[in-house]
């Protein structure tokens, strides 16, 4: 799952990458503005989700389409390849890595909240 993702970060290097201290990260968190998975003690923050030293624009509004789905669960499906959102297949990270107009982003939305029904 974490060569899905690209790579996992630990909560270290996500504070350097993006400037701020490890509480800002853990609220983050919280408030379902970014996707760290549960690792033992750990929390590691697929790197996937972070362009350019911040968060990928409208995350929030995909984590929170899921519901209470399960974190790992969400990285699986955030990582799957789906079809109808470009001419090739394109998993929903990279896909709202290239800023989508608000049409997709509606119907990305759509999606996810299906999968945590």
């Amino acid at each position: 799952m974490a060569q899905r993702a690209s790579r996992m970060f630990d909560r270290t290097d996500v504070t350097e990458m993006l400037g701020v201290t490890a509480v800002a990260i853990k609220k983050q968190r919280q408030r379902r503005q970014m996707l760290g998975v549960p690792y033992g003690a750990e929390i590691p923050y697929p790197a996937a989700q972070l362009v350019n030293g911040e968060a990928l624009p409208n995350l929030k509004r995909l984590l929170e389409a899921f519901g209470d789905t399960h974190p790992w669960e969400q990285l699986m499906l955030l990582t799957t390849p789906v079809e109808g959102f470009s001419a090739h297949e394109e998993t929903p990270l990279a896909i709202l890595g290239r800023r989508p107009d608000q049409e997709t982003l509606r119907q990305l939305v759509a999606l996810v909240a299906s999968w945590a029904v």
